[in-house]
C-alpha cells in the first residue's frame, strides 16, 4: 500500500510493506515489515519481525529475526543477526548480532561483530 514499485518478491500474507520507494528481489517472512517514510529494499531477505523504516536503505542484505533497520539508515553487503537494531547509520559488508547496536551517525565497514 501507497509503495511507488515492488516487483520481483515473495511475501507472505502476515507481512506489511507501506510507503516504501521500491522493493525489489526480497523475501518478506510473517511479521516482517517495511513501512513509512519511502524506504528502498532490493535483494534482501527478511526473518520474522524485522522491521525497516523512515527512510533507510537495505540492499542485498540477510535479517534475522526481530532485527531492525532505520530511521535513516543505510545497510549494505551485510548480515544482521537476531535482535540486531541500527539507527542513522551506515553498514557496508558485516555481519552483526546477535543482540548488537549501532546508533547516532555509526560507520561499519567490514566488520565481524558477533557475540553482542
Amino acid at each position: 500500500r501507497e509503495t511507488v514499485s515492488v516487483s520481483c518478491i515473495y511475501m507472505h500474507l502476515g507481512a506489511t510493506i507501506q510507503g516504501a520507494s521500491l522493493v525489489e528481489g526480497c523475501v518478506l517472512f510473517p511479521t516482517a515489515e517495511i513501512v513509512q517514510g519511502g524506504c528502498t529494499v532490493t535483494n534482501s531477505f527478511l526473518q520474522w519481525q524485522c522491521t525497516i523504516q523512515d527512510a533507510s536503505s537495505v540492499s542485498n542484505c540477510f535479517m534475522m529475526e526481530a532485527s531492525h533497520v532505520g530511521p535513516h539508515s543505510k545497510i549494505r553487503d551485510s548480515i544482521l543477526g537476531p535482535d540486531v537494531a541500527l539507527s542513522s547509520g551506515e553498514v557496508q559488508s558485516c555481519v552483526l548480532g546477535p543482540n548488537a547496536s549501532a546508533h547516532h551517525q555509526s560507520l561499519l565497514v567490514g566488520l565481524l561483530w558477533l557475540h553482542g
